[in-house]
């Protein structure tokens, strides 16, 4: 797939741990083979998770009536885990820091948990102090970029 690419090529897998480490050796191979990782990654070094964590990323899709009976389900959408993998042929900006699990928002402050630039994962504490920073903060979820 990366030979017939000619700018960005994407990968997605389920969000388990089986397509997390699919997409580690993807990552691993696509780099030794000169691309750039633009996202989800803001580095290039090894990946800082370790089973039991593993990064992974949500979309909440629609569901029909005939899904709903299906899966026995009352609620109108469903939560789909997913992880991917953005390879690129030119150099890619990326944020200083991922945000890898969904905001913990209590009154007053926001903490986020951040996959960082410097190849290591952080938790970064926002409180209402910081005024735009915060306002900011409460509009992340799991995958966005953050300063």
């Amino acid at each position: 797939l990366w030979a017939s690419t000619s700018g960005v090529l994407i990968i997605v897998e389920p969000g388990t741990t089986q397509g997390w480490r699919i997409i580690l050796q993807a990552r691993d191979r696509l780099m030794a083979a000169g691309a750039v990782i633009a996202a989800p990654c803001p580095h290039d070094g090894p990946c800082p998770f370790a089973p039991p964590d593993w990064c992974r990323f949500t979309c909440r899709v629609a569901r029909s009536k005939l899904h709903r009976l299906l899966k026995n389900g009352d609620a109108p959408f469903e939560d789909e885990r997913f992880i991917y993998l953005a390879a690129s042929r030119f150099p890619a900006k990326r944020p200083p820091g991922r945000v890898i699990a969904a905001p913990d928002i209590t009154p007053g402050k926001i903490r986020l948990h951040l996959c960082r630039n410097s190849g290591d994962t952080a938790d970064s504490l926002i409180t209402r102090r910081d005024g735009a920073l915060f306002k900011r903060a409460k509009r992340l979820r799991r995958g966005d970029g953050f300063p």
